[in-house]
This record gives structure tokens, sequence and C-alpha cells, in this order.
């Protein structure tokens, strides 16, 4: 009887052919598949990452919360699971636009209550709040101004929409589903990695502490 080896040459020879079927089985099984199937596969698919920060300070004014202009943004990625690159940017236009359009709606909300503050306390808060938006409409054209930035904002989101849900449609809701999306630029202004790999031509590397 053949005593075992130890030799890991040996093991690693007995190997190889186990592994060499398994890789051709699974580059088999990857070509047959359409992308996942069921709910569970298509969650996970829907959270791929997509960089959100640099967007969020490009948008996101002083005061504003970054996190939640970033939980809404990662909603509509998990609801529409982009991939391409104009995927991914009609998305960051949707977010943007409905952000910009909550903003506009906060500081509507402000503008009356600031109104409603210079207005007879004794008044119920209906009289003192109509009694602001005529201020406001007789010394400013703050809500015309307010109406307009508002309708522009709900077109961009729709005309994006509907752009976004014609390519999904196209290309077919479960292509690709198993793929990262695509890196699109958040923001126009260079960061120190940038400009590091401006002047050099290579990526910026960490040094690694002294003593090591």
């Amino acid at each position: 009887m053949q005593e075992p080896t130890n030799n890991p040459d040996h093991q690693s020879d007995t190997k190889k052919p186990s592994s060499a079927r398994r890789i051709l089985s699974s580059q088999a099984n990857g070509k047959k598949s359409k992308g996942p199937i069921t709910p569970a596969g298509r969650l996970k698919c829907a959270k791929n990452p997509l960089t959100h920060g640099l967007l969020s300070e490009t948008i996101v004014l002083p005061g504003e919360s970054k996190r939640h202009f970033e939980q809404l943004l990662q909603s509509y990625v998990d609801e529409h699971r982009p991939i391409t690159p104009t995927e991914v940017t009609l998305v960051y236009k949707m977010t943007v636009a409905i952000w910009r359009q909550m903003r506009s709606w906060s500081i509507h909300t402000l503008d009356i209550s600031c109104g409603m503050a210079r207005e007879n306390p004794d008044l119920p808060a209906p009289f003192r709040a109509a009694g602001a938006l005529r201020a406001l409409a007789a010394d400013t054209n703050i809500l015309q101004t307010t109406s307009r930035y508002e309708a522009m904002f709900d077109r961009q989101f729709k005309s994006c929409l509907s752009e976004l849900e014609a390519r999904i449609a196209r290309r077919g809701t479960t292509t690709g589903l198993d793929t990262l999306p695509a890196y699109v630029p958040s923001s126009t202004w260079a960061t120190a990695d940038d400009e590091n790999e401006e002047e050099t031509g290579q990526p910026d590397e960490k040094q690694e502490p002294e003593g090591k």
C-alpha cells in the first residue's frame, strides 16, 4: 500500500485537474447566465456601491445634511440599478433635481414662517399665514421665482426619469445586474490625488511609515 505523500509539489499537481474543471464549469455557467432572477439576487446587485461623497460635497450647501442627500441618491440607485455611464449620470441628475426642489420648498416655508412671525400673534395661524403670503407677493417676486424653480426642477426630474426608464427597457432589466455600475465623476473640482497624478503621471501612493 502506497504511503500518502506530504510533498507539496505532488499535492499541487493532484489538485490542478479538479481546479481546471471548476474553472471551465464556471465559465460555461457564466455564459448561460442572464443575471440574477431571484429577489435576493436582484437586491444584492441593486446595492452595488457608487461613490456619493464627492457629489454631496458639490451639491449640498453648508447646514444641509450630506447624509440625507447620500441616502436619497442611494435610494434611486437601489431602485433603478444604473450600470452604464449615461444611466449613472441620469440618476445623479434626478437626485440633484429633487434635492434642489426640496431646498426650494424649505426656503419657501421659511419665508412664510418669518412673515407669520411679523403678524399679529393673537391671530390664528391660518390668518397669519395668509398675511405673510400677501406681504411676500406685494414686496418681492419670491413667490413667482419659487414657483418657476419648482417647475424647472420637476421637469428636469421627469425628463431624466423618462430617459432612464427607456434606456433600461432597451437593455433589459436583468442584463448586467452582476456588473458594478460604471464610474462617473461626481465633481468638476480636482482633489489632492488628482493634482498629484497630473504632476507625476502616476496615481498617488501612500508612503509606508519609516522602520517598516
